[in-house]
């Protein structure tokens, strides 16, 4: 299931949370352990997974923060909402795009239904690629939640 960018209701949490820091953690070691030739598929999904925890958490401690800052850009803070919603904007759009990627990587008989990747390895750059964009975003939205 794909992230949006719409936030939910959340509480204010400026504190850093350690799920958010053990799944960048986990997205950045998935990076190093992919370059062994095959592991493509799993290493994306890895880093797929690892980001959709990054996202969902930034989206419940600073989702609420987000909308009021973003609400008030005119008057108050336009830097603040362009910050903190943008960071996370883009991280769920970064995310998306490597989705695709690895949905088009796999593509074959079953692979929508759950069924094995059938890689096709012209792709693979492509891949890496997005993978490789994601996690620069997700480490520059870390950066911009702190």
């Amino acid at each position: 299931m794909m992230n949006r960018p719409i936030f939910p209701a959340a509480g204010r949490n400026r504190g850093r949370s350690p799920l958010a820091l053990t799944a960048l953690v986990l997205l950045l070691s998935s990076t190093v352990a992919a370059c062994e030739q095959g592991q493509t598929e799993k290493w994306a999904r890895d880093s797929i997974a690892a980001a959709k925890g990054f996202i969902e958490q930034a989206q419940t401690h600073h989702g609420e923060e987000c909308r009021a800052a973003c609400q008030l850009a005119s008057v108050q803070d336009p830097a603040k909402c362009a910050r903190i919603c943008n960071a996370i904007n883009r991280a769920v759009h970064a995310q998306n795009l490597a989705i695709d990627a690895l949905n088009l990587y796999c593509a074959g008989p079953g692979w929508a239904e759950g069924g094995a990747c059938s890689a096709q390895p012209a792709l693979e750059p492509r891949v890496r690629e997005a993978i490789r964009e994601l996690n620069r975003i997700l480490a520059d939205a870390k950066g911009a939640l702190q």
